[in-house]
């Protein structure tokens, strides 16, 4: 049997709507911390959700600049480049507000809701697309709408996309001191 097509999606977010995006939680609280440090592993990894919502800490390698995705699509692990700025945005999460979110129940995983659960993939879209609201930006979709961008983005000529998608910093531009490694 032929297969279906494939649709792309009928709209990408640009570098400034994703920088929009990125600036929309409220990073002086415990949850807008979390979910800026959600976004930003977004953008930087271009993870699908369910992928994202499974990381544990000990997934992510601080030193090499990679994380581990366990049993992705097709039930297969990988290893994919994250940014030195998401890097630092988990750190600050790592360090600050998930001790406080952890219980016995989940000690590993990464990214917890306050209640010390691992998130909800539905929940998340929901967030995302808060978010995008609150960005200003009236494109429908939601995580996978962040994969999409980040493949698109990368594509655009004439530019250093792909280094800076990966959190690079510009010549010139200045990233706060790394915060020492959780375990």
């Amino acid at each position: 049997m032929p297969r279906p097509d494939r649709r792309l999606p009928e709209a990408t977010l640009s570098a400034s709507e994703m920088a929009a995006l990125l600036g929309a939680p409220d990073v002086s609280r415990p949850l807008g911390l979390r979910d800026r440090a959600v976004l930003e592993v977004f953008y930087s990894c271009a993870l699908r959700r369910g992928e994202l919502i499974s990381l544990w800490l000990r997934d992510l390698d601080f030193e090499r600049s990679t994380v581990f995705v366990r049993r992705g699509k097709g039930a297969k692990d990988r290893y994919v480049p994250i940014g030195e700025r998401a890097l630092f945005w988990v750190r600050l999460y790592a360090e600050i507000v998930r001790p406080g979110f952890v219980t016995s129940h989940f000690p590993d995983q990464l990214f917890l809701s306050s209640s010390g659960t691992p998130l909800c993939a539905d929940w998340l879209c929901r967030k995302v697309r808060q978010y995008l609201a609150m960005a200003g930006i009236a494109k429908r979709g939601s995580c996978h709408l962040l994969r999409h961008s980040v493949a698109t983005l990368m594509l655009e000529p004439g530019q250093r996309r792909g280094r800076e998608l990966l959190g690079e910093p510009q010549a010139g531009a200045h990233l706060p001191l790394p915060l020492h490694h959780p375990g």
